[in-house]
């Protein structure tokens, strides 16, 4: 039955968010759907450009959030990003640099105050690219990538308004000579196992948002953020 709900066509994110809404019993009503993206930069829309440099966000055109809204937009649903991070309507909660643990419970960036505050039905979840220097694996273990992730799911599961929770594979990230990071694959590896094992939440559903990025530096010119048109390809 779980996966049913593992998306890995170019569209993916657009198209699990349209089908959930769609199916849902709620939707035969006037109803608005309450979405909220959690991240760090590449939530936030940093972009990488050739000279290894990184721009800020654009607020008129943040990253895979505006691009998101719009192609959700034009399916006409009913919906809004809720948060309080980023400029209207392409709203969530999310700053850069930070880590899986930054979002815990009496954390900086703590989730729960968000989710108690703006009731989301769909969180939108893409951490980990700053934790790298943790071992991915297993996420048995509470101090690894996975580990951490899996608390962290946990944490937002409890919040009653959630229905799903749509965790993304992250995007490659390369090294100082522009080599593809492995630990990258092996987390996206445990997102996978954690997944299937149905071992982190019955609301979790797992997107790919990684195979729609080149691992390479015309892809990821400052080799963390891509450039706008992989955030196109990534909404």
């Amino acid at each position: 039955m779980q996966r049913s709900k593992y998306f890995k066509k170019s569209m993916f994110l657009i198209a699990a968010v349209v089908i959930f809404i769609a199916v849902s019993p709620i939707t035969s009503v006037a109803y608005t759907w309450k979405i909220l993206p959690i991240g760090n930069s590449i939530t936030d829309g940093k972009e990488g450009v050739p000279g290894g440099i990184t721009n800020q966000p654009d607020p008129t055109d943040p990253g895979f959030r505006k691009r998101l809204y719009d192609q959700l937009s034009s399916w006409g649903l009913d919906f809004e990003f809720v948060g309080s991070s980023g400029s209207a309507p392409y709203l969530g909660h999310f700053q850069s640099g930070r880590k899986i643990e930054d979002f815990f419970s009496g954390s900086i960036l703590d989730v729960d105050p968000v989710l108690q505050s703006y009731q989301p039905e769909i969180v939108l979840l893409h951490l980990g690219t700053n934790n790298l220097s943790d071992d991915a694996d297993p996420y048995s273990n509470a101090w690894t990538m996975g580990g951490k992730l899996r608390q962290l799911i946990k944490q937002i599961e409890r919040e009653a308004s959630v229905q799903y929770i749509l965790v993304s594979k992250i995007i490659p990230r390369l090294d100082v000579n522009y080599i593809e990071m492995v630990k990258v694959r092996d987390f996206n590896a445990e997102i996978e196992k954690m997944f299937f094992n149905g071992d982190a939440s019955a609301k979790m559903v797992v997107v790919d948002m990684y195979s729609q990025v080149s691992a390479n530096s015309s892809s990821l010119p400052y080799g963390i953020h891509p450039q706008k048109d992989g955030y196109q390809n990534i909404a």
